[in-house]
């Protein structure tokens, strides 16, 4: 199917509300079913009736040799009536406009609006990308701060420590320049005393 007839039968279905071969599907199939039917209740009454002239098997094997020519003959009838549907109901005149394109048809845009609705595409395009950078990048700055809050509850929580620490040692300045200066001390002495 090339696509000027993909187009039509698009069209096709969108003015009738359904595709053209689903509607001959249902007939198809309705058709089908009843000779199916038919010839299953031909089958059952002929081994019935006529059991003592031929034997059911022999029924059997008939009714389908009958069967497979009809559905053939079937074929080809709903092919012809494809042809005749899609050519003759099923094809809406090229002068046909269906209601919701009408709009298209009575405000045809030129080539100067064309160009400046492309324009405002490139735009939106380019704006959308830029949104898209930012939201990324304040994602991230997010993160950072989510970050810097962690670590600073977590210093708030070592100053409190240390406070305490303070506060129940009750050292005075004087002491803690006096321990300041022995752990300096100390540490000289254990650097000597690493050296030798």
């Amino acid at each position: 199917m090339d696509f000027e007839k993909s187009l039509d039968a698009a069209y096709v279905t969108q003015h009738f509300g359904f595709h053209s071969r689903a509607f001959l599907d249902k007939i198809y199939n309705g058709n089908y079913e009843s000779v199916f039917e038919a010839l299953r209740q031909l089958k059952k009454h002929l081994i019935e009736e006529y059991k003592n002239i031929a034997p059911a098997k022999e029924i059997d094997m008939n009714t389908e040799v009958l069967f497979r020519h009809l559905t053939q003959r079937l074929d080809r009838t709903m092919d012809r009536l494809e042809v005749y549907l899609d050519s003759n109901i099923f094809k809406i005149p090229k002068h046909i406009v269906l209601p919701e394109d009408e709009v298209h048809m009575s405000q045809p845009c030129t080539a100067r609006e064309d160009e400046k609705l492309d324009a405002e595409l490139e735009d939106l395009k380019q704006r959308i990308i830029e949104e898209r950078i930012k939201k990324n990048y304040l994602k991230c700055k997010i993160v950072e701060q989510k970050t810097i809050i962690e670590d600073l509850g977590q210093f708030e929580n070592k100053l409190h420590t240390i406070l305490k620490v303070v506060e129940e040692s009750q050292m005075t300045k004087e002491d803690l320049k006096d321990t300041m200066v022995k752990c300096l001390e100390l540490s000289k002495a254990s650097k000597h005393i690493s050296l030798e």
